[in-house]
């Protein structure tokens, strides 16, 4: 039969482990949570670059608009210029088309510095799309191997949350004295509970233990003793020649 120094020696290692592999999966989670937000970042900033050379397009386009009316009407002047013979209509005309082809000129002077701008952007854009499918590929990698340890690491500590599931109904149904100092502890302020004494010393707060207590534990193994400091359930490794602390 297994006495209550294995049990509570078992049920430590299971929460070592667990906590081990918690830290190990917050620490990969928040990694991953990192690269999905950089990921998240450089799309947006290919986004933001597209709708650039996007709106750059859209200015160009309208610019192209006004200058083909500009272009409409100084034809149709030009048309109305050589058709009348009446001096101050001409002069008027003749102010007319000026205006038009000044505007004209500022117009295609003003789509000139578009199309460089879009021509920029464009290059820019280029270089952004090749560098952003080597990063997706690069990381996609990177993510989907890190989710499979996520998943592996969560399977695990499943495993283990159902082993100690196990050794809970073990000591409540062996020892409810224990399982009930145990359930009084795990609410409080999240220092261990079960504790093993190394070289004397309590693991939870390092504290040395009495003699007599030792003394105790080595000679019941279904023996239940807490730290006087800390309150952990305390036991001791009864694999050796039980002088440990001695």
């Amino acid at each position: 039969m297994t006495s209550l120094q294995e049990i509570l020696e078992e049920l430590d290692k299971i929460e070592e482990e667990t906590l081990r592999k918690s830290l190990k999966l917050e620490e990969i989670k928040s990694r991953l949570k990192q690269k999905k937000k950089i990921l998240q970042e450089k799309q947006n900033e290919l986004k933001k670059k597209q709708d650039e050379k996007l709106n750059l397009e859209l200015q160009i386009r309208e610019i192209e608009l006004k200058i083909k009316e500009e272009e409409e009407k100084i034809k149709k002047w030009e048309r109305q210029l050589k058709e009348t013979k009446n001096y101050r209509e001409q002069i008027i005309l003749m102010n007319e088309i000026s205006e038009a082809k000044k505007v004209k000129n500022q117009l295609e002077e003003e789509e000139l510095k578009f199309i460089i701008k879009k021509d920029e952007v464009e290059k820019a854009l280029s270089n952004m799309v090749n560098e952003m499918e080597e990063y997706i590929e690069r990381e996609s990698k990177e993510i989907d191997e890190m989710e499979k340890e996520v998943d592996k690491i969560e399977e695990e500590i499943k495993i283990l949350q159902k082993r100690k599931e196990e050794v809970f109904w073990k000591i409540r149904e062996l020892y409810p004295d224990v399982f009930k100092k145990y359930e009084e502890m795990r609410g409080g302020s999240g220092s261990k509970i079960v504790a093993k004494i190394d070289d004397g010393v309590c693991s939870a707060c390092n504290i040395v233990i009495f003699p007599d207590i030792l003394a105790r534990l080595y000679a019941n193994p279904d023996g239940f003793e807490t730290c006087p400091n800390c309150g952990a359930i305390l036991y001791v490794d009864h694999s050796g020649d039980g002088t440990e602390g001695a």
